[in-house]
Parts: structure tokens; sequence; C-alpha cells
């Protein structure tokens, strides 16, 4: 109450009180560390894909083949799904070939046609270890 009191006082004297807010810094890029077996598959989320929005994450670099492989998989969107906007998630399907160790990049992008990427975030690196 107090606080109120003292707000409209300032006012009265033509004292704001408001702060111009800061815009917040860009989110940095995160690495995520992914252990697979030899011939086993690692399922990892790496975001949701919204065609109604036309965004989803892509692949920019893929692991070294010589020690693991990926596959990317996009679920059906859910049933009741209101034309507009569902998040549909999407994964990579990791391989482990051999022991070692691989990275790969995902960044998510705005897809305005197919094959070209609008960055809309930093991209997310994940070290593939593979063991054997």
């Amino acid at each position: 109450m107090l606080s109120v009191l003292i707000a409209f006082l300032l006012s009265l004297f033509g004292i704001t009180t408001s702060v111009t807010p800061t815009p917040p810094d860009p989110p940095e890029p995160q690495d995520f560390e992914v252990v697979v077996r030899v011939g086993e598959t690692e399922r990892v989320l790496i975001g949701t894909t919204n065609q109604s929005a036309r965004r989803t994450p892509v692949i920019v670099t893929e692991p070294e083949p010589g020690v693991a492989t990926l596959e990317v998989i996009r679920e059906a969107p859910p049933a009741d799904c209101n034309p507009g906007g569902c998040e549909e998630p999407t994964y990579a399907n990791l391989t482990g070939v051999a022991p070692g160790k691989a990275t790969f990049e995902v960044q998510e992008c705005f897809v305005p046609n197919r094959d070209e990427c609008e960055p809309m975030g930093p991209v997310q690196q994940y070290v593939v270890v593979v063991e054997g």
C-alpha cells in the first residue's frame, strides 16, 4: 500500500519510476552427450517440428559414419491436433558402428522453402560416445 502511495505522489511531480527493460542475451549453444553401444540404437529428442509455423530442427553436421549413423524421425501430430499448430516431437536415432567419439549438430530453422534454413536459435552440439 505504501509503495502505491509513493508512486502516486511521485507521479504528481512528474517523476516516474519506470525502468527500460533490457533484452535478454541470446541463448548460448549447449552441448549434450549421448552414450550408445556398438550395434545398438539410442533415440534422442532433438526438438519439435511445427508444420504450420514452418519450424523444424535440421541436422547441420552428421556424425562420422565410421563411428555412428543417424536417422531423423518425426512423429505424426496427435489425432486431435487443431489446424494451425501442433508440436511434433523430432528424434535422432543414433546407432553405434564402432567404438569412438563423434559429433553432430542441430539447428532450429524457419523453413520458408525446402532445403532452406533461417536460423531461429543457437546450434546444439551432440557428442556421441560409442562403447564397444
